[in-house]
């Protein structure tokens, strides 16, 4: 089955754009932080064989953020489910008060699930963040400027694509999960800014 990575990338910008719903803002969120977590690949690719005494941690992390790519990638496509998945519900019927409940009970499913892809996509996030902040100290400083790249789309990625639990929560009935959801989303947030904000230290003192 053909996904959005299988696709040109014109043809993912084009889809992106169009009127169709998905892929959104969660999918979207989840490429952009590939494409970020891919510079610190990159770094780690340029700087491996170039430090002995470094080799083995840097071909730990840089395989560790292979790892995370490909969960980055299998969230784009959870998330185009999730949002599918939500949209099938309103089609369902309403005749009777079982089918009245049974759409609800429907719904209610349908809402957890479109939050809690974004929950997980930006706890990947967070350790793509935790990994750069790893490279921004071990990478070669001809490249530590795209771990600073890295660091901005990553962060930037796990912030966005957090909106798609802001937009969910207000639908979503059972109080004790919307407040489990908004705690993860407020601490992936502030772990996420202070990762971001270490890392870009780094790679500005190392650019001095």
């Amino acid at each position: 089955m053909e996904t959005l990575f299988d696709l040109p990338l014109r043809k993912v910008i084009e889809l992106a754009a169009s009127r169709d719903p998905t892929p959104g803002g969660g999918s979207i969120s989840a490429l952009a932080g590939c494409l970020g977590l891919s510079m610190t690949v990159m770094v780690g690719h340029l700087t491996s064989g170039k430090n002995t005494a470094l080799e083995e941690e840097i071909i730990e992390v840089t395989g560790a953020a292979q790892d995370l790519m490909a969960k980055l990638e299998k969230m784009v496509e959870l998330d185009i489910a999730a949002f599918t998945e939500f949209m099938a519900t309103y089609r369902l019927p309403q005749n009777t008060p079982e089918e009245k409940k049974a759409r609800e009970d429907a719904r209610q499913k349908a809402f957890k699930k479109a939050t809690d892809v974004p929950l997980e996509t930006a706890a990947i996030l967070l350790e793509a963040l935790t990994l750069t902040r790893k490279m921004s100290h071990i990478g070669s400083k001809m490249a530590i400027s795209d771990a600073g790249v890295a660091a901005y789309l990553c962060a930037g990625a796990l912030e966005a694509v957090l909106l798609c639990v802001d937009i969910n929560l207000p639908l979503i009935k059972e109080e004790t999960y919307v407040v489990y959801a908004r705690t993860q989303k407020e601490n992936l947030v502030r772990a996420a800014q202070k990762l971001k904000a270490e890392i870009l230290a780094t790679v500005q003192d190392r650019l001095g």
